[in-house]
């Protein structure tokens, strides 16, 4: 049986949440925020991602490189991504 992971985190930054949803809600541009992850792999797009919309992103720590498909498991504008 293979093995499911989940992650979950939260923080609080003052701004909006309508414009702190728009700066996460794209996957592919994930690596400007993480010093881990390097955004998806091709084919993923520039558009927010839909609830259930699955994508693999590429992720790298030091000389360690792997992917991970992910599913959108939450996707309420200005509220939760």
């Amino acid at each position: 049986m293979a093995r499911v992971f989940t992650v979950s985190d939260s923080i609080h930054i003052d701004v909006p949440p309508e414009v702190a949803y728009q700066a996460i809600c794209r996957p592919g541009e994930m690596g400007r925020w993480s010093p881990e992850n390097l955004g998806t792999t091709e084919g993923t797009g520039h558009a927010p991602a839909e609830l259930a919309s699955t994508f693999i992103g590429r992720n790298k720590r030091g000389r360690f490189r792997w992917v991970t498909r992910c599913t959108v498991t939450a996707a309420e504008p200005g509220r939760r991504f």
